[in-house]
């Protein structure tokens, strides 16, 4: 598992707030400095983190996940909803973010390498955006890249990809999740491309002593909630 791509997502929640764009990035810039990436800010908005690795020729590009400080908690939500259901194909969150990953992609160099992370909702649209954008899911798969995910939702509703598409992406695509998680149980049956690999929550990753009110509809314990946070997934 990697570290910094967990450390990666996690930075897409700092481009939320109140802060300047470019305090923002400042901000992040300074958190990954020892990593060799840096968060480019004609990029990057408050839905995805564009990073670039000129020492190893890498382009990273993250998907935040659902925002529950406020900012974008409405949008997310409904993302979340319409995902649930099986229908973010016309969720207008889940098209704006492939496009906009696409069009990204499309200005990569041929040279530099993609990869790619996501948390809980940010797992999902990227995993949506892989499937249904072919130049996204080709320089992934041509430079032997990897995205990978942690504590990603699944909807069995969802419509599957095909048997071709499982076969080109297995070594390209890596879910992690957290075994006491429950927003990425489902994963385990519904998993749609790539790999699903489950980890032993960290016994010192209590990251939440109470849970607040606005998510007590999702998570029925503290134990739960904790197992959630990307946390458990940087070092």
């Amino acid at each position: 598992m990697s570290d910094i791509a967990a450390r990666l997502a996690n930075e897409t929640y700092n481009m939320l707030g109140n802060k300047s764009k470019e305090d923002r990035i400042k901000q992040i810039n300074q958190n990954i400095a020892d990593t060799g990436y840096i968060a480019i800010p004609s990029k990057s908005n408050r839905d995805i983190l564009y990073l670039q690795n000129d020492a190893d020729k890498i382009i990273h590009v993250a998907h935040r996940g659902t925002d529950l400080s406020g900012k974008k908690t409405a949008v997310d939500v409904g993302a979340d909803l319409m995902f649930a259901l099986g229908q973010e194909k016309h969720s207008k969150a889940f098209k704006k973010r492939r496009d906009t990953t696409s069009k990204l992609v499309k200005d990569i160099p041929d040279d530099y390498k993609l990869n790619m992370s996501g948390h809980s909702y940010g797992h999902g649209s990227m995993i949506d955006t892989i499937k249904n954008k072919k130049n996204v899911r080709d320089k992934l798969i041509k430079s032997g890249g990897l995205a990978e995910g942690f504590n990603g939702a699944s909807s069995p509703f969802t419509k599957k990809a095909s048997k071709k598409l499982k076969k080109e992406l297995e070594n390209n695509v890596i879910h992690h999740r957290i075994d006491d998680d429950l927003v990425s149980k489902a994963s385990i049956l519904n998993n749609d491309v790539g790999q699903v690999r489950t980890y032993k929550q960290k016994s010192n990753k209590k990251i939440y002593k109470s849970i607040p009110s606005h998510l007590k509809h999702v998570f029925n314990s503290l134990n739960q909630l904790n197992a959630h946070s990307l946390n458990n997934f940087t070092g």
